[in-house]
């Protein structure tokens, strides 16, 4: 099969952080999960500043102000430290050197393996390539399996990032966007359960309003009605 793309590039500590922390940002679940949080975080605050209005219980919205600073603090952090951890992992594979990848595309597949080891060379089909991911330097394709295979903006040994834009776009591969939908629904979600907790708070205090009157009210009433007679 002829080769239509050959594409050459180092992977550096900078690169797995690059590719690592844009497939992050692109995964709609993150998305989902820290609006999730955020909205956890806001209803727990309300709950704080009116407890009249909107009650969760004291532990539940201690929880929930905990919860999101320190989740945020945590991802962060993870995002800091991104790939550190797999560069290290390269070193230890190449003896203390950073591996040189090829990868290789045709009309059918991709084939990536690493320069010093081309015998162990991995094959993916291109029917089981998902989207693409546009980032500084790389061109990231993302799989079923979640996997990335990239290639560097600068490092095409034949091909060009046009050309190869153009044939992943006639295989239908486009660029990959975040579905908003899932968040949208979260914060409708989470404005409704706002708007929930509001009216139960609100009919319970109306409940009480109409409840039986207590000792002290049904001595005034009866003074009024002796003072009356």
């Amino acid at each position: 099969m002829d080769i239509l793309f050959e594409n050459q590039y180092e992977r550096t500590e900078a690169f797995h952080k690059e590719v690592g922390r844009y497939a992050i940002y692109k995964d709609t679940r993150t998305w989902a999960t820290f609006v999730g949080l955020g909205c956890l975080f806001i209803i727990s605050t309300l709950s704080v500043f009116f407890p009249e209005s909107i009650s969760l219980g004291f532990s539940f919205s201690r929880v929930g102000n905990v919860l999101f600073p320190a989740l945020t603090t945590y991802a962060v952090i993870r995002l800091i430290r991104m790939g550190k951890t797999e560069y290290k992992r390269d070193l230890e594979l190449n003896n203390g050197k950073p591996l040189m990848v090829n990868m290789v595309m045709n009309n059918d597949e991709v084939e990536t393996f690493c320069t010093d080891e081309p015998e162990k060379a991995s094959q993916i089909s291109l029917k089981s390539i998902t989207g693409l991911l546009i980032t500084r330097n790389y061109y990231v394709l993302t799989t079923k399996a979640n996997m990335l295979i990239s290639f560097k903006k600068d490092g095409f040994i034949k091909g060009t990032p046009d050309e190869l834009i153009s044939f992943l776009k006639s295989n239908d591969i486009v660029e990959k966007k975040v579905n908003k939908k899932p968040c949208v629904f979260i914060c409708l979600a989470a404005c409704i359960l706002i708007g929930l907790l509001y009216w139960a708070n609100s009919s319970s205090t109306i409940s009480e309003d109409l409840s039986e009157p207590s000792e002290e009210e049904l001595e005034t009433i009866q003074m009024i009605l002796e003072f009356e007679q």
